[in-house]
């Protein structure tokens, strides 16, 4: 029998229980040299590699976190915390906002550095780097002065996060997706598997970076 070609990607969808993680490994085991099953967690990968030691050629099973850190030349021990990444910009915040800022009144404010981490939580997701910010700062001073200098404080303290965890080799899990999703781009060709197999959600837990796309056209390319 000539199998067709899978897509490089498949993303199953479905309530819990529906059967998507025992249909990822069905269509993997079409070809189980060249596919990956993602699952969300290590303990269900854990769980699912021990019944398909019995097969003479089982698909690889991984945690997502463990591809994507293994995609990012990242060591098990994975991205560091909320509490750590929050106590890192209170620092920063102490040191950089100044008296007479923007603000200066609420940076001592009990919530404001966690509104904050919360906000660069949502531009790393959504792929906006600090010179984005420093982009529209500009543009917008020109017609909202104050509202400019927010954004361009704002710009500040988040290019400052940025700098220190590059600096430091402190791997974001916020980030952690984009960084893979480029690496998988520069891959050579025969470096990826020919199929990724996705649980429905880890595809949603794991959206940031604009992974699945990048991948998809890495994965194509390496064929």
């Amino acid at each position: 029998m000539t199998l067709q070609p899978r897509p490089p990607l498949t993303v199953l969808l479905g309530p819990a229980r529906a059967g998507k993680t025992r249909a990822c490994l069905d269509l993997a085991a079409r070809d189980p040299e060249g596919s990956i099953v993602a699952v969300p967690s290590e303990a269900l990968a854990k769980q699912l590699r021990g019944p398909q030691k019995a097969s003479p050629r089982p698909p690889a099973v991984v945690s997502f976190g463990a591809l994507i850190n293994s995609l990012a030349g990242q060591s098990e021990q994975g991205p560091f915390r909320t509490t750590f990444r929050r106590r890192l910009l209170a620092g920063l915040v102490a040191r950089l906002v100044e008296d007479g800022s923007c603000f200066s009144r609420t940076r001592s404010a009990p919530g404001f550095v966690a509104a904050l981490d919360d906000a660069f939580h949502e531009l790393r997701l959504s792929c906006v780097a600090p010179s984005d910010l420093e982009s529209a700062a500009a543009v917008v001073e020109e017609r909202a002065p104050d509202l400019g200098r927010k954004t361009r404080e704002v710009a500040a303290l988040y290019r400052a996060c940025e700098e220190v965890m590059v600096r430091e080799g402190l791997p974001d899990p916020d980030t952690l997706p984009a960084v893979a999703a480029q690496l998988a781009l520069k891959a050579p060709a025969g470096a990826l598997p020919r199929a990724l197999f996705v649980d429905g959600s880890t595809a949603c837990r794991w959206r940031g970076g604009g992974f699945w796309p990048r991948w998809q056209s890495a994965a194509a390319a390496s064929r």
